[in-house]
């Protein structure tokens, strides 16, 4: 037997820059599981705390989703740090635009 989870997501950048990802809804199969997943996903990040060693930035992203604040959409990627410009979501498709952070203009 095989499970679909469903996260629904509507991520807003804010007019400072900053990326929400806005977590709406989560299901696991038709069941509606929000509730319990936020507090699954509270205790996985506090309980990996020590664990993102290299990927320091991974903790402060997820920290961020589960609370459901804005980051700073600054990742590092291939020992470059890129910026998140634009997110836009249609139906069937995520379009996101990237740019290296010392071409990028911050907003705040």
């Amino acid at each position: 037997m095989s499970s679909v989870l469903t996260v629904t997501a509507r991520p807003v950048m804010d007019e400072r820059g900053r990326l929400n990802a806005h977590i709406q809804t989560v299901r696991l199969g038709l069941l509606p599981f929000t509730e319990v997943a936020v507090r699954i996903a509270e205790k996985a990040v506090r309980d990996s705390a020590g664990d993102f060693g290299d990927w320091p930035g991974v903790e402060v992203v997820l920290r961020a989703i589960v609370a459901n604040e804005p980051i700073e959409p600054v990742f590092e990627f291939d020992k470059q740090r890129i910026w998140v410009q634009q997110v836009a979501v249609e139906p069937g498709r995520m379009r996101v635009r990237l740019s290296p952070e010392n071409k990028a203009v911050y907003r705040y």
